[in-house]
């Protein structure tokens, strides 16, 4: 993937994240800023503005200055990037990902032959036959 030929764009984004002390966070951790801000989720509503416009059901965030923000996959690999485990550094390392990602055409690059094979379990579940 790292020879692909991905469009030259990046922005200077706004990332917002989980952070895990310990590991790659999914599901827990403080929220922080690519800007340095470090909080609790008990922090969130002095930080951030939920709004609800006319047109849709959905909330919309922003940031309490009004200022707009990204996250998701992109977000949380550049915040985080120095906790993957070695095999997804290897993999990001592969890819040509450096330490962040602010092109979101290399955000998305998956592996060319992801569709072509199964996916392999490293380990069998229980009760699973051979």
């Amino acid at each position: 993937m790292a020879t692909f030929p991905f469009p030259d764009f990046g922005h200077d984004y706004t990332f917002v994240s989980l952070r895990h002390p310990d590991r790659y966070p999914i599901t827990g951790g403080r929220i922080v800023f690519s800007q340095g801000l470090d909080i609790t989720a008990r922090e969130y509503d002095g930080h951030f503005t939920e709004l609800q416009l006319p047109h849709s059901t959905a909330l919309h965030s922003l940031l309490a200055d009004g200022g707009t923000y990204l996250v998701g996959p992109m977000a949380r690999y550049s915040l985080n990037s120095g906790r993957l485990s070695g095999p997804a550094a290897d993999a990001a390392r592969d890819a040509g990902l450096g330490l962040a990602c602010t092109n979101p055409f290399r955000g998305i690059a998956e592996p060319a032959d992801h569709r072509s094979r199964p996916p392999r379990l490293r380990h069998r579940p229980a009760g699973a036959s051979a």
